[in-house]
Parts: C-alpha cells; sequence; structure tokens
C-alpha cells in the first residue's frame, strides 16, 4: 500500500474506505469528489464525482423574474443599449461554469423575446393558465425549488469543452396547453405525424460537432411530466445551442410555442489528457477554400490555361495527403482524384455529372471529400488508418437505384458495386481491403463507418472501384464516393 500512502500524502486528500467492496471515497475540504477502486496494489481506477447544476440557491433564486411576462430581468427598459451596456441578463454556475442567458438574436433590445435561457421558480398545472403571460411556468414540480426555461434559438455554454450527461426537461405549461389544446396561433398535436422535437447542437470553439433529438410530442404522444434525456452524444462542447423543430410552422417558423424547461444538468469531470488518434474531418477554412464551384468543370478541379495548377490538399497534422490523380496528365478530375466538398443533395433527380460532388445525406459536419475513379491518398510515414466514414454520392446512388442511359440498375440479385482500397508501404506486400456500395438491390444509403486497419501501416491507399455492370471502357456505374471522420492511428 506504500503506493496510495504517496498519492494521499501528495494530494492531502482523505479516503473512507469499505474493506469488503475496496472502494474508497475520496474526499476534499470534507466534499466527496470521487471514489478509487483498488483491484490490486498496482492497479487504482479513479471514478470523478459528477457534478451537477440544480439552479438551487439565493444566486440563482435572485434572477426569477416577476411577472413572468414583460418582467424588468428579462425585457430591457427603454434606456438600455446592448453596445454600451451589455448583457441584460445572463447567469453562470461558478463551480462548473455552465451558464447561460438572453440569446440577443435581434441585437438584444427585446429581451427574452429574442430566446434565452431564463431561471424559473413557477408551478402551473392549470393548463387555462397556459399562455404567453404564463411562459415561466411547468405544469408539475419535480421536487425542487428552481429549473430554467428554455424559449426559441438558446444556449448553453462552458469555459472549456465538456461533456454534458443528461439533464431533465418537461415542456412549460404554455407549451403543454398548446400542444394538447391548441390556440388561435397554433394547431393542437393530437394527430399522427404532428410532432414537436428539440434539437441540441454541440459546439467547440465554433465549429459543430454533432446534435442530438428529442420529442415534447409526437403523434399525439406528448411529455407531460420531468423526464431525462441523455446528452452523452454530444460529447466534449463549449457551448449548445437549442432550436426546435415542428409539424405545425408557418412562413414565420412554428407556430407551436418554442418553450422547454431543463433542470439536473449532469456533467462529467473532464477526463485526463491521453494520447489519443489524430482524426482527419476537412474542416476549416484551409479545407473549405478547396470545394470547387461549380462542381462539374469548376476552376479548381478543372484548370485551364498555361498557370493551372494541379489540385491537392494535405492535413498539416497528421500528413494526409490527396488531390487530382492526374492519370492523362492533364490536372483534370476527371481522371481521378479526391476531391473536397460541403454539397448535400437528397434529391436524386440531382444525380448526374454535373452534381458529382454532392452526397445524398449529411452527416452532421460541413466537409467531407469525394473519391473518383482511381484515387490515392498518401501519409508522409507510414501509419495505421484506422476506420473512415464512407458513403455513396447522389450521382452514384441515383444511377445504382435507378440506371441512367449508361448504366443499369443494381437491383437484381447478383449486381454489386464494390471499392477496393490497397495499402502500400513501401516493400512490402500490399494488402487489400474491399467493402460493398452495393450488392444484390442492397444498396450504402447513409454514413457507414468502414474499418481500415486491416491494411496495416501504410504510407498510401489507392482506392479503385470494381462492378457487376461493365463494358470495353470499364464500369458503367459512376465511380464515386465520400469519406470523413479518417481516424489515423498515432
Amino acid at each position: 500500500m506504500k503506493k496510495l500512502y504517496s498519492l494521499l500524502v501528495a494530494a492531502a486528500f482523505l479516503f473512507s474506505a469499505s474493506a469488503s467492496a475496496q472502494v474508497f471515497k475520496l474526499y476534499k475540504n470534507n466534499v466527496v469528489i470521487g471514489t478509487y477502486t483498488i483491484e490490486d496494489v498496482d492497479s487504482i481506477v479513479f471514478t470523478p464525482a459528477k457534478k451537477k447544476v440544480t439552479f438551487e440557491g439565493d444566486y440563482f433564486t435572485a434572477l426569477i423574474d416577476n411577472p413572468q411576462y414583460m418582467g424588468p430581468l428579462l425585457y430591457p427598459d427603454d434606456e438600455y443599449d446592448p453596445e454600451e451596456d451589455g448583457l441584460w441578463y445572463s447567469w453562470e454556475d461558478d463551480k462548473t461554469t455552465l451558464g447561460s442567458g438572453l440569446t440577443n438574436a435581434w441585437g438584444g433590445y427585446y429581451g427574452y423575446a429574442e430566446g434565452g435561457v431564463a431561471i424559473s421558480n413557477y408551478i402551473d398545472a392549470n393548463l387555462a393558465n397556459g399562455d404567453y403571460e404564463h411562459q415561466l411556468a411547468v405544469p408539475v414540480s419535480n421536487g425542487t425549488d428552481n429549473f430554467a426555461v428554455v424559449f426559441c434559438t438558446a444556449y448553453l455554454t462552458f469555459k472549456e469543452a465538456s461533456v454534458i450527461e443528461s439533464m431533465d426537461v418537461i415542456p412549460t405549461t404554455y407549451t403543454l396547453n398548446v400542444m394538447k389544446n391548441g390556440n388561435s396561433m397554433a394547431q393542437p398535436l393530437t394527430d399522427a405525424g404532428s410532432f414537436l422535437t428539440v434539437v441540441a447542437t454541440g459546439y467547440v470553439s465554433g465549429e459543430k460537432t454533432t446534435a442530438i433529438e428529442f420529442d415534447l410530442a409526437r403523434d399525439g404522444q406528448m411529455i407531460e411530466d420531468w423526464t431525462t434525456v441523455d446528452f452523452s452524444a454530444l460529447g466534449a462542447a463549449d457551448s449548445i445551442v437549442f432550436t426546435m423543430v415542428g409539424s405545425d410552422a408557418g412562413s414565420c417558423g412554428l407556430n407551436t410555442p418554442a418553450y422547454f424547461a431543463i433542470d439536473n444538468v449532469v456533467i462529467g469531470d473532464q477526463p485526463q489528457p491521453v494520447v489519443s488518434d489524430d482524426q482527419v474531418t476537412f474542416e476549416g477554412s484551409y479545407f473549405t477554400a478547396l470545394i470547387d464551384n461549380p462542381q462539374y468543370m469548376g476552376p479548381q478541379l478543372y484548370p485551364q490555361g498555361d498557370e493551372a495548377q494541379l489540385y491537392t490538399w494535405k492535413d498539416e497534422t497528421t500528413t494526409l495527403g490527396g488531390g487530382v490523380t492526374n492519370s492523362y496528365g492533364d490536372l483534370q478530375y476527371w481522371g481521378g482524384g479526391i476531391a473536397i466538398s460541403n454539397y448535400i443533395d437528397a434529391n436524386l433527380a440531382n444525380g448526374d455529372y454535373e452534381h458529382q460532388l454532392a452526397v445524398p445525406v449529411s452527416n452532421g459536419t460541413d466537409n467531407f471529400a469525394v473519391v473518383f475513379c482511381t484515387a490515392s491518398l498518401t501519409l508522409d510515414e507510414a501509419k495505421v488508418i484506422k476506420s473512415m466514414d464512407i458513403v455513396p454520392t447522389t450521382y452514384t446512388f441515383n444511377v445504382m437505384k435507378n440506371g441512367n442511359s449508361m448504366a443499369h440498375a443494381l437491383t437484381d440479385a447478383g449486381s454489386f458495386l464494390t471499392v477496393v482500397a490497397t495499402g502500400y508501404n513501401g516493400n512490402e506486400e500490399p494488402q487489400v481491403l474491399k467493402f460493398d456500395l452495393a450488392r444484390d438491390g442492397v444498396f450504402v444509403e447513409d454514413w457507414t463507418t468502414v474499418d481500415f486497419s486491416a491494411l496495416g501501416a501504410v504510407t498510401k491507399i489507392e482506392f479503385t472501384m470494381e462492378g457487376s455492370d461493365t463494358g470495353d471502357w470499364g464500369l458503367n456505374t459512376p465511380q464515386y464516393f465520400a469519406i470523413d471522420n479518417v481516424v489515423i492511428k498515432k
């Protein structure tokens, strides 16, 4: 136990132990901050205590406005100047740095009407009071005093990226009343196909990471009590933006009131820095500047004139690179290559060569790369590419499903379209990996993660394609697919 004793002395912490379970509580200033599970003298696993924002205490209570609508805290007076006076209403939890306030979507002059997250303690189960004048009330208590009410587009922020594991949510009395009964502005959400959904999108340093969705109402079923929603899929984020979508919308947006309440925000402790895999996501201004317009015969992928240059790109962190293959010596993308793109087009009627850089579905990020014909990824030093996400382009997907004047649909038994990835590393024997985009009428229709680790350490991966619909000039099916989130082992 010498190692454990040294750790205790260095940290100046105190333990409380259960000998049978071998679980030790870790105290600092008489507060439990975590536990240690000791399996043997050389194996100590630390589980940090979770942090929870409950909006309780004098600081938060002082932020509750009265009256609920047009109160002095949430609606600035006529003398307020956002540029000179700063934020009118904001809050921050001092232990977790979780914060929010008014969104100021229209400049800040209209207060909470522009969206935001307001502290409240109003409970009102009477749906007859479900109107804008009771906008901060919820229909049922969760046993605590305070909570927060989210309206319209609103945000939560941290000073450093943190993981929100979960929070409790409920529609406000106003929202629940209109979902059930409608009002002069909105239809009730009681029919099949009706819905009201919250979208929570995570960001790190202004870059969108991922999003989750949860329903307040769908097909006549509604959340009527406090419900815990898992937010862990967002991962670490320094801001989360809430928006709402629904079935009852008009030219000005949602007709259904866009309010819901949150409480008991559980925040995971930040893990210690560890060596992690690199990931190339094709995001950022460098890659965005490489997106050609128009998609076909654009100036970057089809350069003309004496000053024409070969289209190439390289990720500075990993040295992963690609570009136009230049198979015909004319610098043109029609000879194959890997081009950066951000075009999303789910309309298969646009599935043709003029829309060659589009994919049919977003993966939640902005940019990706489109592989065409024979094309290569390169690395300065041999590394293991563990995985990447792939999807057929809109053009390829359309022809696989419907065919065109040049190619048959791949809808019959025995039909297929397969990507062949060959890994190279100096004089070592090349390794080959294959994965299908289509086989026997079954297609890859969404972003799918493919394991590339079987190729081992490589300095180059060359992509080619093979399929059932071939002719004298090779494949008839368009040879395009997209890649993203290339994971490279450090």
